[in-house]
């Protein structure tokens, strides 16, 4: 039997990472050589077990190892439902931005393998298809003076683990994001996350896109922008989404 997939979604808003497997799995954490502890769904969870560690930006991913533990963030909650098919994690902390041309991070339990609960199969190998990245920078059409034509620059796709961000350089009072749906077949929904500013009241706003259609969408910056000096999303606005929908912004003259 094929060993287990597993995929990833990180919001970097609420700082939650949840792990979805395409079956039911058990993690074995390797204590000594040959002896492991197995840890099955809904167990109680010990998170000294787990640590956030740094992956090789070489194309495969560091061993877990004192190390390779990334430690800007702490693990505050491991979650492991009966189902044993997700594993959702939220923490403390702050990621760095990583490039999305080199790998994200991952969360690994210590020293484990994980194998499908149906054949004891190792699945350690398919935690490549759980990295997570930057949310795509939305790109921004500058117009800089009336009565020009500009180009409009290509909408990059939201990305479906990690969402977008935009950096609005003037008032959002001249920013509009356009937004496109190119799924032929399904409504997209886009969710936009309140901001750190006085009016923000720590909600989310959601708007939808119908298969095969495009919407403009103008933020407002006293409910959308994060302003607090050094964080990591200082100056922008965060909203995910799935990679049908790209999106382009526009600041008019």
């Amino acid at each position: 039997m094929a060993a287990a997939t597993c995929s990833v979604v990180h919001n970097w808003k609420t700082k939650t990472i949840v792990y979805t497997f395409s079956e039911k799995i058990y993690f074995d954490l390797i204590v000594g050589a040959g002896v492991g502890t197995k840890i099955e769904a809904a167990a109680t969870i010990d998170l000294t077990k787990f640590a956030v560690y740094k992956p090789a930006l070489s194309g495969t991913y560091a061993a877990p190892a004192a190390g390779n533990v990334y430690t800007d963030v702490a693990i505050t909650s491991i979650t492991f439902p009966t189902a044993g098919t997700t594993l959702t994690v939220t923490y403390s902390g702050d990621f760095d931005l990583v490039d999305v041309t080199a790998f994200g991070y991952i969360v690994y339990p210590i020293l484990y393998k994980a194998y499908t609960a149906a054949a004891d199969t190792d699945s350690s190998a398919n935690n490549i298809q759980a990295c997570f990245a930057s949310p795509t920078t939305v790109p921004v059409v500058d117009i800089t003076d009336w009565n020009t034509k500009v180009l409009l620059t290509t909408a990059l796709a939201i990305r479906s683990q990690d969402g977008a961000l935009y950096t609005p350089v003037k008032r959002t009072s001249k920013c509009v994001l356009l937004l496109f749906n190119a799924d032929q077949g399904a409504t997209e929904t886009v969710v936009f996350y309140d901001g750190d500013h006085i009016r923000s009241i720590g909600s989310t706003t959601s708007i939808t896109l119908a298969a095969a259609t495009n919407g403009v969408f103008q933020p407002e910056s006293s409910k959308f922008l994060h302003v607090i000096k050094g964080g990591l999303f200082e100056g922008k606005i965060y909203f995910t989404g799935t990679s049908d929908v790209t999106a382009v912004a526009v600041e008019l003259a």
